[in-house]
């Protein structure tokens, strides 16, 4: 991934207000021998030619690894501080500006921010945003698939959804990028703001309002009114695409089709509702083994087959097809690039660890993702079904509300064992045992659980871990896998 050759040295630093350390000759000689390349924030990870962008957080100052960025072969760097400042002798000053052109910025955050507004202008490359509750990420996942089959299209990699990672994504975009796919993400008002003001989509998605991230917001009212933040600067040749079989979400399509209220841009319906623009007719859920629906648009009515597990994914999978129409895909076109598709890793991934499977679903968890791993849980075929859980956090004063249901939701699938961990699940395994459920096992100790694991699990057996992300489920698949591998 390149920002080089199309960019100029001069006028980027000139974009984000940067001022050269370097003396003329040393800043020449590197210019001439080193492309600029991708960006990155971990001096461990850099590579001959690539900007390193030092971040002054809470707990770690990025400035204090300049030197070792410069030794991995960083050939250029922000900063917000002067080389002496950062805690650098005269040698080591020596050394670094010799190598390396130093750019000096008030902000290197904003510098970052700048820098991609800069590329965007000069690639004149399109944006399509996508955010949500849940399943933000798998379906920037499909818009990139069905967008790929007709242009060179880019997604967000990994989780590099905030203030940092997308500007991220932005600048280290291939050169031949035609349509860049941006996951936004949000905890509080104003930083979805952010990321339009800088990126400016053309068109976008919400997936989902639920109740993620409602201990900072308050409401789920007051969540939708951040994600809409993905609208600000829209205007009629933009589009919105939304899923009306979230409440909120319908009731927002409503109120602003009114003859009463007319809004600045347009919106596309997806969902089972007849009257939606892409309705969904028929869903037919197979469990770990996938998903299919018939949709139609119009005329054109397909059905579409999925490998990814869960109904939800043939919501997402709609969204990402109503997504393609905006660029002239058909739905004919847009599954073919969807049949073959794999999310993200950690989501939904089935892991075959040989006498048993593995539903890998831990990197993160709110009540909406819960319900729908749990369901993948129950409609999936195995002799011997086992939730290994971990709290959903940032659910505020509802918290224990949102386990305990849930709870007895688990309970109502046939012959599951729930094992569980964490001070909101105590809450979950309760609600799982009012509801009677056959088995069901709280741990306070974690360790313990990890050692008790291998125990429970039976030969075709399938194993749900999920959790929210502070929970680091995937450490108890990475310890079982482990176990399996050393014993082969």
């Amino acid at each position: 991934m390149r920002i080089a050759g199309r960019y100029d040295t001069d006028e980027m630093v000139k974009s984000i207000g940067g001022t050269i350390l370097n003396d003329e000759r040393d800043y020449i000689n590197i210019i001439e021998r080193y492309p600029m390349l991708s960006c990155t924030i971990d001096s461990r990870n850099v590579k001959n030619g690539d900007v390193f962008v030092p971040i002054l957080g809470e707990n770690t100052d990025g400035h204090c690894y300049i030197l070792s960025a410069v030794k991995n072969g960083c050939r250029f760097f922000l900063t917000e501080k002067d080389i002496v400042q950062s805690g650098y002798d005269c040698e080591e000053s020596e050394y670094i500006l010799k190598n390396a052109v130093g750019i000096k910025v008030d902000s290197t955050i904003a510098a970052l921010q700048d820098l991609a507004r800069h590329v965007l202008k000069k690639a004149g490359v399109r944006v399509v945003a996508v955010t949500g509750s849940v399943g933000k990420t798998g379906t920037k996942d499909m818009v990139h698939a069905v967008l790929g089959t007709k242009y060179k299209a880019h997604k967000t990699q990994g989780n590099f959804n905030n203030h940092i990672g997308m500007p991220l994504t932005i600048v280290s975009m291939p050169e031949d990028t035609e349509i860049l796919v941006l996951e936004m993400g949000m905890d509080k008002f104003g930083e979805i703001h952010t990321l339009v003001d800088i990126s400016r989509p053309e068109n976008a998605i919400i997936t989902n309002i639920g109740d993620s991230h409602i201990e900072n917001l308050g409401s789920r009212e007051n969540i939708l009114r951040a994600k809409l933040e993905i609208t600000d600067y829209f205007d009629e040749e933009n589009t919105l695409i939304v899923f009306t079989g979230n409440e909120l979400l319908n009731q927002f399509i409503k109120k602003e089709n009114s003859p009463k209220k007319r809004i600045n841009y347009k919106i596309l319906s997806c969902g089972e509702f007849k009257d939606d623009d892409f309705s969904i007719l028929e869903t037919f859920d197979k469990g770990i083994d996938g998903s299919s629906m018939t949709i139609k648009y119009g005329d054109e009515v397909e059905t579409v087959d999925l490998k990814l597990p869960g109904l939800h994914n043939c919501y997402n999978a709609a969204l990402a097809l109503a997504m393609g129409s905006c660029y002239g895909i058909s739905i004919k076109d847009g599954k073919k690039g969807l049949q073959e598709l794999e999310l993200t890793e950690r989501r939904l991934n089935i892991i075959d660890a040989g006498r048993f499977k593995i539903i890998d679903d831990t990197y993160n968890a709110s009540p909406d993702s819960m319900r729908a791993a749990l369901k993948v849980l129950e409609k999936s075929e195995s002799r011997c079904k086992i939730a290994v859980l971990g709290d959903m956090l940032e659910l505020g004063e509802k918290s224990n509300d949102y386990h305990y249901e849930i709870g007895e939701m688990a309970a109502k699938i046939k012959d599951i064992k729930i094992l569980t961990t964490g001070e909101f699940m105590k809450k979950f395994s309760c609600g799982a045992k009012n509801a009677g459920a056959g088995f069901v096992k709280h741990y306070e100790d974690r360790e313990r659980l990890k050692e008790d694991l291998p125990e429970f699990i039976q030969d075709g057996a399938l194993v749900l871990f999920k959790g929210s992300n502070g929970m680091h489920m995937n450490e108890f698949i990475d310890e079982l896998i482990g176990e399996r591998n050393n014993a082969v």
